[in-house]
């Protein structure tokens, strides 16, 4: 089966160290930085993916802005978050985590039925969201929101058995990362904003990649 083609808007503006970069050097510093931190809306640029080696980069970069503050509590609660998962057998996060996605799905079927809205529309999503079915984002295993799909908050992809699936997602007033590893490890993939589309992730590199979320 051919892969649909990038969107028209695509492929994005690439910026390393405050200069713009072109694709082949773009997959060059991906493949050789195994930290490698891809940042989409950290500034006012549209369509414009800014790259770091590391994660302490982007926050010196955006030190003093509404951004760099949002990432800082990030940063903080994903270490928390670590720290209480880390008291708790995997075994019983797993089953807890499945547990609730099967909750959210259905209800988020429901309300679908319900309104009358598509499941991948951004109005059923905010209305999801406003019902507290579920956190901020909807996952889709293939491009321009097609093909399978899952709610996402915070955890291991793993676990409702969705790692390294994501094609493309959708986000609601949310600041956040996919990361390439379990436990949020590896390369990751930033985003932020109060309507966050990403329609091919191909454009940063992560298709089929992310093993963890925090959205």
């Amino acid at each position: 089966m051919t892969s649909p083609a990038i969107s028209p808007a695509y492929p994005p503006t690439y910026v390393f160290k405050d200069k713009k970069i072109d694709r082949n050097k773009f997959d060059q510093l991906f493949r050789e930085n195994d930290s490698l931190v891809i940042a989409n809306g950290a500034t006012s640029e549209k369509n414009t993916l800014r790259i770091y080696l590391k994660e302490e980069d982007m926050v010196a970069d955006l030190k003093g802005t509404p951004n760099g503050e949002a990432i800082s509590k990030v940063r903080e609660d994903v270490r928390k978050f670590l720290m209480d998962q880390a008291k708790t057998p995997e075994k019983e996060l797993v089953a807890r985590r499945q547990i609730e996605d099967e909750r959210a799905t259905k209800a988020y079927l429901e309300l679908s039925k319900k309104t009358g809205l598509t499941h991948d529309s951004l109005e059923l999503l905010q209305k999801a969201i406003d019902a507290k079915i579920i956190n901020s984002a909807i996952l889709f295993d293939g491009y321009n929101y097609t093909g399978a799909w899952k709610l996402v908050g915070k955890g291991n992809l793993s676990w409702i058995g969705f790692n390294d699936r994501t094609s493309s997602f959708k986000m609601v007033f949310s600041v956040g990362f996919l990361a390439q590893h379990n436990d949020f490890k590896g390369r990751r993939y930033w985003t932020w904003g109060t309507h966050f589309f990403a329609p091919d992730l191909r454009t940063a590199s992560f298709d089929n990649m992310a093993s963890s979320v925090w959205l």
